[in-house]
């Protein structure tokens, strides 16, 4: 069998096909199609993902939520994270990135109450007081969590001792979902 033989033998098998599905067309098609949705009507919060800052001067808090959370999404979105291992550097990154959604926050690193005087100027002066904030620290000092997050107007503490995976996820869930109280409610 020649190439000719062969080409006009797949033209006359593909005209054939392109005519059966012309027939099927209307009522009688035998598959119904979804109507496609352009990806520009699809809302565009549900696909932004939430923007997360982890504040701790410590490399393997970072690696370890990285760990926790990279793959994990609330309210349908993904997590994006930001780092900074400073609450000077945190302080910039909050000023320049208006987006930020959430801040993970250990409080002792430059000092031993860096991480609540950041929390105070995000409250104050640096005009974030809906920012929502999780306390994450070793050291509480002697107030306890619930002292601590409601004198800074925290959203939510964990003790890193008592931290697991699950209560981090349960405890994001509850402050980017919506269902946790707001901290000067």
């Amino acid at each position: 069998m020649n190439l000719d033989t062969l080409r006009n033998r797949h033209s006359a098998r593909r005209g054939a096909t392109l005519a059966w599905l012309a027939q099927c067309s209307g009522d009688d098609a035998l598959f119904d199609f979804a109507a496609e949705t352009p990806a520009d009507e699809a809302t565009p919060a549900a696909q932004a993902p939430w923007l997360l800052l982890i504040v701790d001067d410590d490399q393997q808090v970072h690696e370890a939520t990285l760990l926790a959370l990279s793959r994990e999404r609330i309210e349908g979105r993904p997590l994006q994270f930001l780092h900074a291992h400073s609450a000077a550097a945190a302080r910039e990154l909050i000023a320049a990135t208006p987006q930020i959604d959430l801040v993970l926050l250990d409080i002792v690193m430059e000092t031993s109450d860096a991480g609540l005087r950041l929390l105070q100027a995000l409250r104050g002066p640096l005009g974030r007081p809906d920012l929502r904030v999780l306390i994450r620290s070793g050291q509480p000092g002697a107030d306890s969590d619930v002292q601590l997050a409601e004198r800074h107007t925290a959203n939510a503490y964990l003790p890193k001792t008592q931290q697991t995976r699950r209560l981090l996820l349960d405890t994001l869930h509850a402050l980017l979902g919506g269902t946790a109280p707001h901290p000067n409610a």
